[in-house]
């Protein structure tokens, strides 16, 4: 069980003009610069106590680093998250200023007053610029510009969660060293092909070159076959004929989804795939996020990757007890056995 802390309580006037109340906000008007990762210099205030984040994965970040109670509002998949539900009560009771997309509910904004917006690059709202909300944009096309995003958030919102970012920071460092010190020497033969399955409905897409995706797949030692043929960038975009997924034949599959699993076993185009006839087709974790793309859970995505493409290489690694350790240490949640199983397995509480 994790004790929560929410004491800050919020301001409901909707002013007419959205600055009218930043004089309230115990600063006195004062503020700071900090760069984005676009290189803009923004003011922000000295001290900030209500942030929004956009997209879902922003939210992820924002809880890791540990005042939930400064989070005014959620993207709309992630309060209805049932790990969120579960974890993080009230913050899945939160205002929903974003309904999972990046176009703003602005009444929603201007009642709950947000000093500070993250969002990450791809994923911007004319709102907050509109309603003169300090924005900072982040990326995350791999593990560097990841911690580099959560470095500058944590700077941003104070102290505690700069210090939590930092912490954080060194231990995804220390996975991907430790995954990397058994994979790096593998030759390209012992390197599986590997094809990441974002959604498989309308087509099948995948990420490229550019991505944590492609960064988790060669960490754990294997080859993103995606990237290998020329495929760039992350999201629906990359959609892939079943004609190349063929002539690719990959070896093992990870898939985002268990719905999405199930769609490739029972699609008898996949049947002669080698990845389907070895029975390694996979369903990435999930808890308060999905740990395969943006969230702060790549931290073990990567040690999951590894065990998933080279099993004999990583016997002695406990994902059981690095799941419940890691959401004990970053999320304040002591998870039971069963819990970090179904966390490792994709599935909800």
């Amino acid at each position: 069980m994790r004790i929560h802390h929410f004491g800050a309580s919020l301001c409901l006037c909707i002013p007419l003009i959205f600055t009218a109340c930043r004089e309230k906000d115990g600063n006195g008007g004062k503020t700071r610069v900090v760069t984005d990762m676009m290189g803009r210099k923004v003011a922000i205030p000295v001290e900030v106590r209500r942030v929004v984040g956009l997209p879902d994965a922003v939210n992820e970040w924002m809880l890791l680093l540990g005042h939930p109670e400064k989070m005014v509002g959620i993207y709309a998949s992630f309060q209805k998250n049932p790990w969120v539900q579960r974890i993080y009560p009230e913050v899945a009771k939160m205002p929903v200023p974003f309904a999972n997309s990046d176009a703003a509910n602005e009444e929603v904004l201007l009642k709950i007053r947000p000093q500070l917006a993250i969002e990450l690059k791809g994923h911007t709202s004319e709102s907050f610029k509109k309603l003169g909300i300090p924005t900072l944009e982040l990326e995350r096309r791999d593990f560097k510009e990841l911690e580099e995003g959560l470095r500058i958030a944590g700077d941003a919102l104070g102290p505690d969660e700069k210090a939590a970012a930092g912490r954080f920071c060194a231990y995804f460092d220390s996975n991907v060293a430790y995954v990397r010190a058994r994979t790096d020497a593998l030759p390209a033969s012992r390197r599986p092909r590997v094809l990441y399955v974002h959604g498989s409905s309308h087509g099948t897409s995948t990420e490229g070159k550019g991505t944590l995706v492609q960064s988790w797949i060669e960490a754990a030692g294997g080859r993103n076959i995606a990237a290998d043929s020329g495929f760039e960038g992350m999201g629906n975009n990359n959609v892939v004929p079943m004609e190349q997924i063929l002539r690719w034949n990959p070896q093992v599959v990870v898939c985002m989804t268990e719905k999405i699993r199930q769609e490739i076993l029972g699609n008898p185009q996949w049947a002669c795939v080698q990845a389907v006839r070895d029975g390694k087709v996979f369903v990435n974790p999930k808890g308060i996020f999905f740990w395969c793309t943006r969230g702060a859970d790549e931290a073990m995505q990567v040690l999951w990757a590894a065990k998933t493409i080279h099993p004999e290489l990583f016997a002695d690694l406990d994902l059981v007890a690095r799941t419940k350790s890691f959401y004990q240490r970053f999320y304040r949640y002591d998870l039971t056995k069963d819990q970090a199983l179904l966390m490792l397995e994709g599935k909800n509480p």
